[in-house]
Order: C-alpha cells, then sequence, then structure tokens
C-alpha cells in the first residue's frame, strides 16, 4: 500500500517532502544501484596560488559516489519520475537540475559542514539554488543531516526528501544553510542528491 505523500516547511527554506517515493520505488533504485560505477566522495577545495577549483579526497568527507552517467536505463526512469513530482512542488524544470549524484556511507562515513552554493558564479549554469536530497534507507544510528545555524537534525527516512534553499532572495548565499552528514554509526544510509541551479543547465 502506498504512503501518501506530504511536504511540510520545517524551517525558513528548508522543507520535507515524506514519501516522495513509493517502498517499491526505493527497492527498485537500490537494486539499480548494485549495477553502476562507485568511487571515493572528494570535496571541491581552491588552490592558494592561482583561484582555481579542484577535487581530492580526504577525511572531510567519508563516503562513495556513484555519477547519473552511469546509472541505468531503468534508475533514469525512476529519476525522470521524481523529477516531475520535484516540478510539481517546486517549479522546478529538470532543466535547470544538474545529473543527480548516489551516495553510500560506510560505518562512521560522514561529511563535514559545509554550503552546497558559492562556488558556481562563474558558471554557465549560475549558482545553485535548490539542494534535493533523497532518502533511500533508514540508519539505525547516526547519519542524520544537521544545520549547525539552526540548530536542526533531520533524521535520514527512506522515501522521504530534504529539500533547502542555498541562496538569500539577493541571490547571495545563505550562509545559515551551513550543514553536515552526521557519521553514521550503525545501519546503511544511501542517498541521492541533485541541485537547481539560476539557469538552464542541461
Amino acid at each position: 500500500m502506498n504512503k501518501t505523500m506530504s511536504i511540510k516547511k520545517i524551517e525558513d527554506e528548508i522543507y520535507s517532502v515524506h514519501n516522495i517515493i513509493s517502498d517499491t520505488d526505493v527497492l527498485i533504485i537500490k537494486e539499480e544501484l548494485n549495477f553502476t560505477l562507485w568511487q571515493p566522495s572528494t570535496v571541491l577545495k581552491r588552490d592558494i596560488l592561482d583561484g582555481n577549483y579542484y577535487h581530492e579526497i580526504n577525511e572531510f568527507r567519508i563516503s562513495e559516489t556513484s555519477h547519473q552517467i552511469w546509472f541505468t536505463d531503468r534508475l533514469n526512469e525512476q529519476l525522470d519520475n521524481l523529477e516531475k513530482k520535484i516540478e510539481l512542488l517546486f517549479k522546478v524544470e529538470k532543466a535547470y537540475l544538474e545529473p543527480w549524484q548516489a551516495l553510500k556511507y560506510p560505518q562512521y562515513g560522514k561529511v563535514d559542514y559545509h554550503l552546497d552554493a558559492g562556488y558556481w558564479q562563474n558558471d554557465k549554469g549560475g549558482e545553485r539554488i535548490f539542494s534535493f536530497l533523497l532518502y533511500l534507507t533508514t540508519p539505525e544510528s547516526g547519519g542524520e543531516t544537521h544545520f549547525r545555524a539552526h540548530n536542526l537534525k533531520i533524521d535520514a527516512i527512506s522515501g522521504n526528501m530534504l529539500v533547502w534553499n542555498n541562496l538569500l532572495s539577493s541571490g547571495n548565499v545563505n550562509h545559515a544553510m551551513i550543514h553536515s552528514g552526521m557519521p553514521l554509526y550503525k545501519g546503511e544510509k544511501i542517498c541521492l542528491i541533485s541541485w537547481s541551479r539560476q539557469n538552464k543547465y542541461k
């Protein structure tokens, strides 16, 4: 039996969409992720000398990432359906979404406090506006998303999507959206994430 989808405003510009996908869809997505390519997750760093950004692996982020280019057709069909719901709820067309990424955390895996925006002012797509974080598992202990400035901790619950706006109405970065993925102590944590941009991205 499918659960009813509902949206809840948790804080200014932070929303939780309960049951945005069904338990059956969660199982399909997780099954298809068994056939994708997983790599160690990286963090974006800025070179002190030339100011250019680059990716590196370090203890700031302990997880594995898979990019949509490696996803199966069946998984992409699921994401097409999800993007239709995102457009309905948040008025974001799929052309403004970045390709999806899958995230998988080992025991004690985490990502430290960071902002999702502030690095793409000169990118063709512009800055990241919304973050769309879909939980595919419910960890037994740990793995929450913590917004430090709001003193807000949100449990990872399978089938729910956490959404937040990274920008102020001025278009500047909202530093109150600094957040972390807290360490996973017990169980499994798998997520999908994408971001909307100011301009068309694909």
